[in-house]
């Protein structure tokens, strides 16, 4: 089974003094482990970008590496994890989500994340932040915390 991860999941993966980091490293083991492929769409390429090259602080979603060091990276993770590429029907989906759940804001992003899922019918997503797709049915929400622990996928 694909299952798409967030962008959140590759970030917290950066910084091997994070908490999170070894989640993110046996998580990812564990799903292969089963047969699973951890999948990448545009969109976590470009929040990615963003993060990693803004110069906010960390709380503001910034980690101000730099160019060359973000282009390094971000090849690492296209090398490594398959890229589901963005269909004509994206924005429709997108469009009918936002509608259907009166997203405003950032919350958006995340939205067209789910609509890329719906498009690609893919299921699950891995990822820190559950509670920003717990809103949309037929998503199962993995958290990297306990997914090694778990029985399911």
């Amino acid at each position: 089974m694909n299952i798409l991860t967030d962008t959140n999941y590759y970030l917290c993966g950066l910084e091997p003094a994070s908490l999170a980091h070894p989640f993110v490293l046996s998580s990812a083991d564990h799903l292969r482990i089963r047969g699973h492929t951890l999948c990448i769409v545009p969109q976590v390429c470009y929040e990615y970008w963003s993060v990693c090259t803004s110069n906010a602080p960390p709380q503001a979603n910034g980690l101000g590496l730099s160019f060359g060091r973000t282009l390094v990276l971000l090849g690492r993770m296209l090398r490594s994890f398959p890229m589901l590429d963005d269909q004509p029907a994206l924005f429709n989906e997108w469009y009918r989500l936002v509608s259907q759940h009166s997203i405003v804001g950032r919350p958006s992003y995340d939205t067209r994340l789910v609509a890329a899922m719906n498009i690609h019918r893919l299921s699950h997503i891995l990822t820190f932040n559950g509670s920003d797709f717990a809103a949309y049915s037929g998503i199962t929400i993995l958290d990297p915390t306990i997914v090694t622990s778990s029985s399911q996928p």
